[in-house]
């Protein structure tokens, strides 16, 4: 039986807690505290929780559950790829830019961004949202606005000149761009949308589907209201991470060389 306690957030069954204090310990917060025995949220705790639940990962009898009414539980740990298998997907993943016109299915794509939400964000903010152009017409149509944009910069001449030729050296003729964007005022909100677009770009590639931070797009979402206005963004929102992705037309054969790491041991 669940025993109410005083967080609407955090609902611990004090029948199953053993009184470990595994969460107490590893909560970054200190939201939760030891009370007859068994773990307890603190007085006001729903104030400090980052809703990040550790608690609920640590807790070996999975006494802890979140949300309102408790109803967002944890699911269980899946099997773990091995140091050879996450070197792999990693060292083998290529910026592709030459794309078959084949779309993504939109479930792969909705299962991709369900894991790249698992992507950390400070706080635990999970402000990450999302906009997905999966229609190769809206693509070559965010183009041509980057191309708008860059046609009064004389170092951008050059790809003026190629898209006004009929190519696209913004988004490569992709059936697909996928933007992450938070609200501009935090401060790690650009983190915050690499690091989920970053996990996004290796899910995809796990998936067979090839991928290039659209950084043209980037340069320019930012200052131009013709695109702010496409991406029906809000004022204190701002696009900060981006891909354009679609199955391969070429197929990469090696791994080529990198630098090795830098690094200062102190």
């Amino acid at each position: 039986m669940q025993v109410p306690v005083e967080s609407n957030m955090l609902h611990i069954d004090r029948e199953s807690c053993r009184g470990d204090a595994l969460c107490v310990n590893i909560c970054p917060v200190s939201c939760l505290r030891m009370r007859d025995g068994k773990a307890a949220p603190v007085p006001l705790a729903d104030r400090i929780c980052l809703g990040c639940g550790q608690c609920m990962a640590v807790c070996p009898e999975h006494a802890i559950s979140s949300g309102e009414s408790g109803e967002e539980q944890i699911s269980p740990l899946p099997a773990i790829p091995d140091f050879a298998a996450c070197s792999a997907l990693i060292r083998s993943r290529r910026s592709v830019r030459h794309y078959k016109k084949t779309p993504i299915p939109r479930e792969i794509l909705s299962a991709a961004l369900d894991t790249a939400c698992y992507a950390p964000t400070g706080k635990n903010r999970q402000d990450v949202k999302w906009i997905i152009l999966d229609n190769a017409s809206r693509v070559r149509e965010l183009s041509a606005m980057v191309i708008n944009a860059m046609r009064s910069m004389p170092h951008m001449a050059r790809l003026v000149a190629a898209f006004d030729k009929g190519e696209d050296p913004v988004l490569r003729n992709a059936p697909c761009a996928i933007f992450a964007h938070a609200a501009s005022a935090y401060a790690l909100c650009r983190t915050d949308c690499a690091l989920a677009v970053g996990y996004l770009d290796l899910v995809l590639h796990s998936q067979g589907i090839g991928s290039c931070w659209a950084g043209f797009v980037l340069g320019v979402a930012s200052s131009s209201p013709e695109i702010r206005k496409f991406f029906k963004l809000d004022d204190n929102r701002a696009i900060h991470a981006g891909i354009m992705c679609g199955y391969p037309a070429v197929h990469y054969r090696s791994v080529p060389p990198r630098k090795k790491p830098d690094i200062l041991w102190l």
